[in-house]
């Protein structure tokens, strides 16, 4: 049914001006949005096929089926894809996947994907946003479960140290 459709945001040009302020990129939203999906939905699964050493190779092929039915003009290149397995401290295990680089608001630049002892997925992303006060560009650091989507309050920078430390901090 049409209510139940989502909707897809459509891309928009990124020039000087409106960098931080354009809509995200379909293909970008689109991947974010699954990849957190089929994290919470099935952790195990996900975690067997994201883990390495093949996780690169599905990432890689996943990115390039969702661009499939996106126009070619508006698909975003699998440069700077990556996934990597990080300890975290307090000793709880992050699967960790670098996303190609971000443009426009509401796409992400690392999505870090845990269990948790409830055998649950916990799944948070940092992405690039505007401060409303200021409308300077900043990040967000967002998370899913079970639950639904949820907003930390964080704003680290967006560097891969950042975004585990403040993983980190939240999970401590």
């Amino acid at each position: 049914m049409f209510w139940n459709r989502k909707k897809t945001p459509t891309a928009a040009p990124v020039g000087p001006r409106d960098h931080h302020t354009a809509a995200p990129r379909a293909h970008h939203f689109k991947a974010k949005h699954l990849i957190a999906a089929m994290a919470v939905e099935n952790i195990d699964k996900f975690l067997e096929r994201f883990s390495p050493p093949d996780g690169d190779a599905y990432f890689r092929a996943l990115w390039g089926g969702l661009g499939l039915d996106i126009p070619e003009e508006e698909r975003v290149s699998s440069d700077g894809l990556a996934v990597d397995s990080r300890e975290l401290k307090g000793g709880q295990s992050a699967l960790i996947l670098t996303m190609p680089e971000p443009r426009a608001r509401n796409e992400a630049y690392f999505l870090a994907i845990l269990q948790s002892q409830r055998e649950a997925a916990l799944v948070f992303c940092l992405e690039q946003s505007l401060n409303p006060m200021t409308q300077e560009s900043t990040t967000a650091l967002a998370g899913w479960t079970t639950q639904g989507r949820f907003n930390t309050g964080m704003s680290p920078p967006p560097n891969l140290d950042s975004f585990v430390l403040a993983v980190e901090e939240l999970l401590a």
